[in-house]
């Protein structure tokens, strides 16, 4: 009994000092929880006492907690001062020592744990809207390129149960944004709960520059066993240039002038010559919206211009058209373990390395970087990582024109890298502004259709003050989405929601990608934990972004560990998916597990470290 009432008043004591510190930094920073918006006060006053307590070492304290069978201080990080408040209590009535509180604060005033879930629900609604029947967790979707023409496809993910579409402003034009969000409207008038529209702003991201464009060709390959009978024809979509087919079951769009067109039927046969001189056969089976479908058993390679016949089946009459113009084939370079790789510092096209007959090198794989001034900050020996980790290489040599790589990490079949793939330097702080020219004008063409707006590459308070003023010059107010991706964005978090919170529609992603490149894969999951431990603290909405169910988009083929990721992810406001073929029934399975599980997983991690927090915080 006397070593437990020992550890009671050491327990009480280290409490006593983190509740008066809480109380202490809150005086400290009265001018930024002012400055806040009314809608986040409660929250600056919890983040600030949340900070306060990860400013203490909280092993000795946890492992007191423990033995004495009190709450775990983990969970405390959404109602911080209230959680505090009520331990003191129950430790002193442990004590048999409660005759009043030592604190000049009562926890009927602090923020509780009814009342902080009730204010991220209030605050989640007024970013995202009203939740979904069934769920809580939304669902927001990346556009695919046929949703700028094909509003059926657009339906169908709005009925299967997306709620947010997100339109990615480094992809495509503003007139196409455009088309999509009219596809939406229409959609939307179809749907009970409307589906809201962002648009991520691409942000200062180094990416990878163009490749040498492949030849103008298409292939057609029917499916054959190992005998090589034919068991599968090929499908094939034929219609004009600017008519991409409905559907991603078809192996080839074969472009047709809309008038030579106009003379098929069903039943009819079309001859091409292919690049070989080789006529093949192509039976068409149904005409399907603005186009008509093939099929055909015979491989070939088909290019622009080559010479189509047309034999009618009741009358074999037979006319004459071309095939138009066939869209290069998207290049890559193909990049193995100690291969070279050249960097440039001007937007040279891309190119594969160049051997000789007697297999020696004669020059090595090129591609270009579209920030240039990356090469005035970056040293001999640092990492460089590709397309979010897929391949790293370390810098062998500088110049004042290009740097050389030394691939280290890659499939061993050679990892494939294309044109506008991310570039990462986790070694280089690189001060980039958060809102580009580029920003400026994509925010300018969507401000009259946008429900949300996401910031990408969100590194210190300065770049949401640049979003702010831009919203202000444009006199428009849509919800804001911080995408923190970068280790200085994770540095500065404390300090960007702070001053963030005096937007009052404001949410934040966690975008998983570049994010686990810079702050490296071994200590990632706890990089993601904090953010959205802090998330809860402040009461701002949370997105988990990047790769979830990226099998089951692309493949139709889930693995575990992705529905293990989803199923995590439901902690947070709203899960992302990327586009794939497969999306629609992406968004149908991870809507039937929300709604299975609704309830938040709770943290049971113990051992947390001290955060670096900002003690003289300033307003702005």
């Amino acid at each position: 009994m006397k070593a437990k009432k020992i550890k009671l008043m050491l327990l009480q004591q280290r409490i006593d000092e983190m509740i008066n510190k809480a109380v202490q930094m809150e005086r400290q920073q009265q001018h930024l929880i002012k400055s806040v918006h009314p809608n986040h006060r409660s929250g600056a006053v919890n983040l600030i006492h949340y900070l306060s307590l990860r400013s203490f070492k909280l092993a000795e304290a946890q492992q007191l907690i423990y033995e004495l069978g009190f709450p775990d201080i983990t969970g405390f990080n959404a109602h911080t001062m209230w959680s505090l408040l009520n331990l003191k209590q129950l430790i002193e009535c442990s004590a048999a020592n409660h005759t009043k509180k030592a604190t000049d604060r009562k926890a009927s005033k602090a923020v509780s744990l009814t009342s902080a879930a009730k204010n991220l629900r209030k605050n989640t609604r007024s970013l995202f809207g009203k939740k979904p029947r069934g769920r809580r967790t939304r669902i927001m979707v990346t556009m695919p390129q046929r949703t700028i023409e094909d509003e059926k496809y657009m339906r169908r993910l709005v009925k299967a149960g997306m709620d947010i579409a997100r339109i990615n402003c480094a992809h495509d034009e503003a007139g196409d944004w455009r088309k999509m969000v009219e596809n939406i409207r229409k959609a939307n008038a179809k749907s009970a709960k409307p589906t809201l529209v962002s648009f991520d702003l691409a942000g200062p991201k180094i990416r990878t520059g163009a490749v040498v464009s492949g030849p103008t060709v298409v292939r057609i390959k029917p499916g054959k066993d190992k005998l090589g009978t034919i068991f599968k024809p090929a499908k094939i979509w034929l219609a004009p240039a600017d008519q991409p087919p409905s559907q991603n079951d078809y192996d080839v769009h074969l472009p047709v002038d809309e008038l030579f067109m106009s003379f098929f039927k069903k039943g009819d046969r079309l001859l091409i010559e292919d690049a070989r001189e080789k006529l093949i056969e192509v039976e068409i089976m149904r005409k399907n919206r603005l186009g008509y479908v093939g099929q055909c058993n015979n491989s070939a390679y088909v290019t622009s211009g080559s010479k189509l016949t047309l034999i009618k089946a009741k009358t074999a009459k037979r006319s004459h058209g071309l095939i138009g113009e066939i869209m290069p084939l998207k290049q890559y370079l193909t990049l193995k373990i100690g291969d070279l790789l050249r960097l440039d510092k001007e937007p040279i096209l891309g190119e594969n390395a160049v051997f000789s007959e007697a297999g020696e090198m004669i020059s090595p794989a090129h591609i270009s970087c579209t920030y240039p001034a990356v090469f005035e900050l970056a040293k001999k020996g640092q990492t460089v990582f590709f397309d979010d980790g897929k391949i790293e290489a370390k810098i062998e040599e500088l110049t004042n024109d290009y740097m050389m790589l030394k691939i280290k990490g890659a499939k061993d079949t050679g990892s494939k890298l294309a044109a506008d793939k991310g570039i990462n330097f986790p070694e280089i702080d690189i001060h980039a502004d958060g809102l580009t020219e580029k920003d400026q004008n994509d925010l300018k063409n969507v401000s009259d259709l946008a429900d949300i707006i996401n910031l990408s590459f969100v590194n210190r308070w300065q770049d949401v003050e640049a979003i702010l003023e831009q919203f202000k010059a444009l006199s428009i107010s849509p919800g804001l989405v911080l995408k923190i991706e970068t280790a200085e964005g994770v540095r500065n978090l404390p300090e960007i929601l702070l001053h963030a919170m005096r937007y009052p529609n404001l949410g934040l992603m966690i975008a998983r990608g570049d994010l686990a490149v810079e702050t490296g894969w071994k200590g990632f999951y706890h990089t993601q934990e904090e953010i959205i431990r802090l998330c809860e603290a402040a009461y701002i909405p949370a997105i988990w972004a990047t790769q979830v169910l990226e099998s089951l988009s692309k493949k139709n083929i889930p693995t575990r560990a992705e529905i293990i990721d989803a199923a995590s992810a439901q902690k947070l406001e709203a899960i992302m998916l990327n586009k794939g073929n497969y999306v629609h029934s992406t968004i149908r399975l991870l809507n039937q597990m929300l709604r299975k599980s609704q309830y938040r997983q709770k943290y049971k991690e113990i051992g947390l470290k001290p955060i670096d927090i900002v003690e003289d915080l300033k307003p702005v």
